[in-house]
């Protein structure tokens, strides 16, 4: 599974290639979903932009976006804090946690 929710923040497991021609969430290869963006990957460049894309495409703040490991590599781990808005092309693979309730 390419993705985890815990409580109110979403983990993602990515395989990211650059120098695309549009920004795309594309299929789930192996454990990871695979992102392919527009930007050349030098010098931190690619993955700053990875950030503020997935931050746009999640509707939070670009503090919102934390890159858990993978800097300089393809393959990417991410947490989101507080996702307001699935992007369409994911809405039928993730979904919101269900609200738990209080006991």
């Amino acid at each position: 599974m390419f993705y985890r929710w815990e409580w109110n923040t979403l983990k993602l497991a990515l395989l990211v290639s650059a120098w695309a021609k549009v920004d795309v969430f594309g299929k789930v290869r192996w454990e990871e979903l695979k992102v392919s963006i527009k930007k050349a990957p030098e010098q931190w460049k690619a993955t700053q932009y990875l950030l503020e894309w997935l931050s746009e495409a999640f509707w939070v703040n670009q503090k919102s976006v934390i890159l858990v490991s993978g800097a300089l590599i393809s393959h990417k781990q991410v947490e989101i804090l507080q996702p307001t808005k699935i992007p369409q092309e994911l809405k039928y693979v993730l979904e919101f946690p269900k609200k738990r309730e209080n006991f």
